[in-house]
């Protein structure tokens, strides 16, 4: 008996390891329908979904999620047990956890991961748990609480919070359709607890109909929802250099020069369809509304872009 139990334990604590495969970590919101949401809400109880693919058959356990200064702390416990042989396939496993996140951690919340090994595991581990990939949540004020619209689109009201973006859209944006063209977005986050909202302005470059270079200021930005970005957007044009009449116009020189002409041209509408997907409609009409109980689509030319 005792030479078994030695040879399982051998067989337990000989498994590769393949830290990769423990980083695919997701947490989402359980809805009392059963979908899943990554839309979770501060002030309330809710259901939590962690799932993922584990490094082989003898997936974690929930050992804690607790607030920790500005961010949680998620801990998996990698507690193997001596009688288990794990299959060293990668294994997908999901765990679910109630809890309640506080105003304090309103806006994008950034979760640290460990896997913490248990008294079998940790003899093959020089320290008592690793560190994983982290998650940001984006935890969004509660209902009663949450402004998406305000008279000078950059300052909260009192006793409100700005929605937090489920994505981070920051960086260049492309489009197969239109060559030549391109977004480039500057997008800092709040950090959890702020009352302020993200700050946010882009670039997006094109061509008139007639071929002249023109470039686009996206500005005064606000989220009207955690996935809709609105904003007022400014046109700046120059003198072309080498361009023809085609449209788009590759060929055109797109070197530093001053604009002959800025103003304001309109607004804007982003619609973020995943982390690396969105699509950019502009209303060049001259309208500047951006406020109103009720925003209304933008209504103008839509162009569908993807991260680069």
């Amino acid at each position: 008996m005792k030479s078994l139990m030695s040879a399982l334990l051998l067989a337990a604590t000989s498994l590769p390891w393949n830290a990769g495969a423990a980083n695919q970590i997701d947490i989402q919101r359980v809805l009392p329908n059963g979908q899943l949401s990554r839309e979770i809400p501060a002030g309330e109880p809710v259901q939590l979904r962690i799932s993922g693919i584990w490094y082989d058959s003898c997936t974690p356990s929930l050992q804690e999620f607790t607030a920790n200064g500005k961010g949680r702390v998620l801990n998996l416990l990698h507690d193997r047990n001596t009688f288990i042989l794990c299959r060293p396939v990668e294994t997908a496993f999901t765990r679910d956890i109630n809890t309640r996140f506080s105003e304090s951690e309103i806006g994008r919340l950034s979760v640290t991961v460990l896997n913490t090994h248990g008294a079998v595991a940790s003899q093959r581990f020089s320290d008592q748990f690793t560190l994983l990939q982290p998650i940001e949540l984006a935890i969004q004020p509660p209902a009663n609480r949450a402004v998406a619209v305000w008279p000078t689109a950059i300052r909260v009201p009192d006793g409100y919070y700005a929605l937090a973006p489920l994505h981070n859209i920051g960086g260049g944006w492309y489009s197969p359709q239109h060559s030549g063209s391109g977004l480039t977005l500057n997008h800092e986050p709040r950090k959890s607890g702020d009352r302020g909202q993200d700050r946010l302005f882009g670039t997006w470059s094109n061509f008139a109909t007639n071929g002249d270079p023109q470039w686009h200021l996206l500005a005064d930005t606000y989220w009207a929802t955690p996935t809709r970005l609105l904003g007022r957007i400014y046109r700046a044009e120059a003198d072309p250099i080498a361009c023809t009449l085609q449209f788009p116009n590759p060929e055109c020189q797109f070197g530093a020069r001053s604009a002959r002409e800025g103003r304001i041209a309109g607004i804007f509408e982003l619609q973020v369809h995943g982390p690396d997907e969105l699509s950019l409609t502009i209303d060049d009409s001259g309208t500047t509304l951006l406020v109103g109980m009720v925003q209304p689509p933008v209504r103008g030319y839509t162009v569908r872009l993807r991260r680069l």
